[in-house]
């Protein structure tokens, strides 16, 4: 039996924020990958506490049950970056960045000061004339080849498209070695952080022999200039479409559309999903 048929987008569609699963005062739910937050906005809130509290008088059952399908997309999104390896590696790419280049940015601290961009810097400095034998241009360039690997990481992820605009871009190598920087530094940033015995969790320097063969053999996807297929889609469509789906069907279930009814099952998607 169907109990409402109206969707109201107040309640329904996110914002669309780059590595943002939307919420909050922009949104109405959000999940941020680099704070690993569920975020609902205050109305959403309200209506979710009056829903799980059992108080639910004075409030339209429609938008109780539309605000709480938000909640369960942002849990989903949560679940996404706690349950994949591509979502995981997406959470952890952020504290990567910055473990990875400590060391680097502290030298370059000491021998620069206060200096910021460093990347603007490090320009500033080859142009003037300076050489990686500068162990001060050598460290600034390093942190921020680390953090622009990193970078280049979650956009190929995120959406694999991204490829055709970093091919112009000077500091951008190749896939494979934005990938490879990405997962080092990650595996890195977790044995440095945790207590592991030696030998138990695996060692990212003795990756580099064999990506060197990679390299030196001109396999596609590992030197520069060499593009490799790339998918149409990448992290943000799949994921957005799993919790979506997930909305959809809490939606069906609830009293809404039935999903089963093909022509309403459409509408009800063009009214919940936007094309990403």
């Amino acid at each position: 039996m169907s109990l409402f048929s109206h969707l109201d987008p107040y309640l329904l569609n996110p914002a669309n924020d780059p590595l943002v699963f939307d919420a909050t005062l922009a949104g109405h739910g959000s999940y941020t990958t680099e704070h690993f937050v569920l975020r609902l906005s205050p109305r959403a809130h309200e209506l979710v506490d009056a829903l799980t509290q059992r108080d639910t008088e004075g409030h339209d059952a429609a938008e109780l049950y539309q605000a709480y399908s938000t909640y369960l997309h942002e849990t989903v999104h949560w679940w996404q970056h706690m349950g994949s390896t591509a979502g995981l590696i997406l959470s952890l790419a952020y504290p990567a960045q910055i473990y990875g280049s400590m060391t680097s940015l502290q030298t370059f601290a000491r021998g620069a000061g206060v200096a910021k961009p460093v990347k603007a810097w490090a320009h500033r400095a080859m142009l003037d004339g300076r050489t990686h034998s500068d162990p001060v241009l050598a460290a600034a360039n390093i942190a921020v080849n680390n953090a622009l690997d990193i970078k280049f990481y979650k956009q190929l992820a995120w959406s694999p498209k991204s490829i055709l605009s970093l091919e112009q871009t000077p500091y951008f190598q190749s896939v494979g070695h934005s990938y490879l920087k990405t997962y080092g530094e990650i595996v890195h940033a977790i044995n440095g952080s945790c207590d592991f015995a030696e030998g138990q969790f695996p060692d990212p320097g003795r990756w580099d022999a064999q990506f060197l063969k990679l390299q030196l053999s001109r396999i596609e996807g590992f030197h520069r200039g060499a593009r490799p297929p790339y998918a149409d889609i990448g992290i943000q469509q799949i994921f957005e479409g799993q919790a979506r789906f997930c909305q959809i069907q809490y939606l069906a279930s609830s009293g809404g559309r039935a999903a089963s009814d093909v022509s309403r099952a459409r509408l009800l998607c063009a009214r919940l999903c936007r094309l990403v």
